[in-house]
């Protein structure tokens, strides 16, 4: 995805994988080979009944302890 951004001449991409940051920090380091700025995130699901809504959120700092596993 990284390799695909910056071929297509972006500046930086976003990741959020649902319910976790496992793919941060492969992406992170694709991101400094490619020169892109990565904006690590993560689309959190929630559930009220029988609502499912996923939420985007970003800018999360990995080195956070309460940043998603």
């Amino acid at each position: 995805m990284v390799a695909a951004a910056a071929r297509a001449g972006l500046k930086g991409v976003a990741l959020t994988d649902h319910d976790t940051a496992a793919g941060w920090e492969e992406a992170s380091a694709a991101a400094v080979r490619h020169g892109l700025l990565l904006i690590p995130g993560a689309e959190i699901t929630a559930q009220a009944g029988p609502v499912s809504v996923h939420v985007l959120s970003y800018l999360h700092d990995p080195e956070h302890p309460a940043s998603p596993p």
